[in-house]
C-alpha cells in the first residue's frame, strides 16, 4: 500500500483540464459558467456543501425510522396518508 501510494501521488487529482488553480468546464458548460478558481472561496463552498449534506441525510433518516414506527412510511408510494 504504501508503495502504490507514493507511485501515484505523482499524478495529478484534477488531470489536463486545470492550468494555475483554474478548471475549465466541459462543453456545453463552458458557455455558461466561467473557469472555476481553485482558492480558499472554493474549498469554503465544497466544505458548506458537505456539512449541508450530512445534516439533511441525518434528519432525513431520522424522520425515515420515526414514520416507519407509526407505520406511516410507505416508500415509494405517493401518498397523502404517508409521510
Amino acid at each position: 500500500m504504501r508503495r502504490l501510494g507514493r507511485a501515484n501521488s505523482k499524478t495529478p487529482l484534477l488531470g489536463h483540464s486545470c492550468e494555475k488553480g483554474t478548471i475549465k468546464h466541459p462543453f456545453p458548460m463552458k458557455y455558461f459558467l466561467k473557469p472555476w478558481k481553485l482558492g480558499r472561496w472554493f474549498y469554503q463552498v465544497v466544505k458548506f456543501g458537505i456539512v449541508q449534506y450530512m445534516i439533511i441525510k441525518i434528519l432525513t433518516a431520522l424522520l425515515a425510522v420515526i414514520l416507519e414506527a407509526f407505520g406511516m412510511y410507505c416508500e415509494g408510494e405517493f401518498n397523502w396518508e404517508c409521510g
